[in-house]
């Protein structure tokens, strides 16, 4: 163990038998991970750190679309 090196605090969210790793861009059902484009990905982590809130369309898109590199394709 690395004395006075702090860990990076990671995360996950879960529902039912999803989880999502925001730290390694990771989506897993059940026990096997699942590939998950980056808008994909995007999409979801979004509506993960918003629960219980109506987004419309433009909104989730855009903030989806807000994740992405610069080099992404098109949003």
């Amino acid at each position: 163990m690395g004395a006075g090196i702090p860990q990076a605090a990671s995360y996950r969210y879960c529902f039912a038998d999803v989880v999502i790793e925001p730290e390694g861009r990771r989506v897993f059902v059940g026990a096997r991970e699942r590939a998950a484009s980056r808008r994909a990905f995007d999409l979801l982590l979004t509506l993960c750190e918003t629960p219980g809130r109506v987004l419309s369309a433009g909104a989730t898109s855009a903030t989806a679309c807000a994740r992405t590199t610069t080099s992404a394709p098109r949003c």
